[in-house]
């Protein structure tokens, strides 16, 4: 929470190593501290078998838009 404090504006919610359970904390504390929330499928190439992961996963427009807002304004 001492990042919150300092000014972190989001938490990247959506990641391959995420449970359910993860993804539903992440959320939560995102929503009760004004957090931006974002995430993917985390493909930097060069790890073994990390290609299954390309794609896979992803964020909402919704997610996009407010980042552009807190961006801009």
């Amino acid at each position: 929470m001492s990042l919150i404090k300092e000014g972190l504006d989001g938490i990247e919610v959506i990641h391959p190593s995420h449970s359910k359970d993860d993804i539903e904390y992440f959320t939560k504390i995102a929503a009760e501290n004004f957090l931006l929330t974002s995430g993917g499928s985390d493909f930097h190439g060069g790890l073994k078998n990390d290609g299954k992961n390309f794609g896979k996963y992803h964020i909402s427009i919704n997610e996009i838009i407010n980042m552009k807002r807190r961006l801009f304004n």
